[in-house]
């Protein structure tokens, strides 16, 4: 399998899940932005879902090492109150995608 098809699969896979999306509306709308910054003082991650016109907001993680960067993240992608109850599925996902080695625990 070409390895450039597996996030798209996994986004696909993300769209299908059953996921505990709060929002009520009809539409089935995607937005999604996953973004890597690095420069020499800092790393940033910065990350918006909406899925059902259900937007976690802009999520901006930034800090002196990957590690720390990396860890803000993981921990950020479960906290729902953080992302407003929105786009379950797709923070899973990015979840799995970015925090393999760390066990999913959404709170």
């Amino acid at each position: 399998m070409n390895l450039k098809l597996i996030p798209v699969f996994v986004l696909m896979l993300g769209l299908l899940a059953c996921g505990k999306d709060s929002d009520k509306t009809k539409s089935g709308a995607l937005a999604v932005e996953s973004v890597n910054h690095t420069s020499s003082s800092s790393v940033k991650e910065i990350y918006q879902f909406t899925y059902n016109g259900c937007d976690t907001g802009k999520k901006e993680f930034s800090a002196e090492d990957k590690t720390e960067v990396r860890k803000a993240l993981c921990d950020g992608l479960q906290n729902d109150k953080l992302n407003n109850g929105c786009a379950y599925s797709l923070r899973y996902n990015h979840f799995q995608s970015q925090c393999s080695d760390m066990v999913w625990s959404p709170y």
